[in-house]
């Protein structure tokens, strides 16, 4: 397998990154947060990607020892798996922005939704405290009536 240095270098990172997260899901066993563990299926995926990909490096040494059918026949066979890598991302590119599109259509609909939510909470609490006062206004209103009543019947 030929690897070059950044390769390598990206493959340690990557695998220091996931064993940190394995860390994490271990830490909090059955009740690991979902973007922990979708980051986990996500680093084995990119782990994966780049360790086939660095299968299918051809070095141009390698290239020039290949007899002339077998070199265009590992082009070709390159070329061909780098058209359907780029139709992947492409299609996992798209794919995201549709998933993000309707993330961000169901969050702003929960933000309206809250913030209607919020506005009858603060209508229902002015409702309230509009009928407390008027409570404590027939309250006044009674003791008054009958603190007038027992002067005007009260003995001398």
């Amino acid at each position: 397998m030929h690897t070059s240095a950044y390769t390598d270098q990206l493959l340690h990172t990557l695998n220091e990154r996931l064993y940190h997260l394995q860390l994490q899901e271990a830490t909090y066993g059955a009740d690991v947060p979902v973007h922990v563990a979708m980051e986990i299926e996500s680093t084995k995926a990119r782990i994966e990607r780049i360790q086939v990909g660095s299968r299918n490096i051809i070095s141009v040494e390698l290239l020039e020892k290949m007899e002339t059918p077998e070199r265009w026949k590992r082009l070709y066979d390159a070329a061909w798996q780098l058209e359907v890598d780029l139709y992947t991302v492409e299609k996992t590119l798209e794919s995201d922005r549709h998933h993000n599109q309707s993330r961000h259509k169901e969050f702003n609909m929960a933000v309206q939704r809250n913030t209607f939510e919020i506005e009858m909470m603060k209508r229902e609490q002015k409702r309230l405290y509009i009928y407390a006062l008027f409570l404590a206004l027939l309250i006044c209103i009674e003791i008054y009536i009958s603190f007038i009543h027992r002067r005007k019947y009260a003995p001398l």
